[in-house]
């Protein structure tokens, strides 16, 4: 009976760290601003600067999905030659020669309408 207790843990455990299927990921929210699917695999970018000092004449940043997997999401800035990777509580950047991923900032995935 305790081996049956033990492994329902350890199973419950294991489904737990996965928070949402990645279908259902639709939003990654950071202090200050957000990344959100918009179709497809288009994703936006909006933010404080954006916003508030019309970086980007105020416009969203368009990024394409790269890559979906159960721990992240990679998108990328054909603008500027630049992958974002979105996981459950950070993201990196590195750009398209690079190999190596640089920490950005912390974050979340959201629903749209939190």
């Amino acid at each position: 009976m305790k081996c049956v207790a033990i492994m329902v843990l350890v199973f419950s455990m294991a489904a737990a760290s996965y928070a949402e299927p990645p279908e259902s990921r639709t939003v990654w929210a950071y202090e200050g601003g957000w990344f959100q699917h918009v179709e497809g695999q288009k994703w936006e970018e909006l933010n404080f600067k954006i916003l508030v000092f019309g970086v980007n004449k105020g416009e969203p940043v368009p990024f394409q999905e790269v890559s979906r997997t159960e721990e992240e999401i990679v998108i990328r800035d054909p603008k500027r030659g630049m992958l974002m990777q979105l996981t459950a509580t950070r993201s990196s950047w590195k750009r398209d020669n690079e190999e190596s991923w640089h920490p950005f900032i912390a974050g979340r995935w959201r629903n749209k309408d939190d």
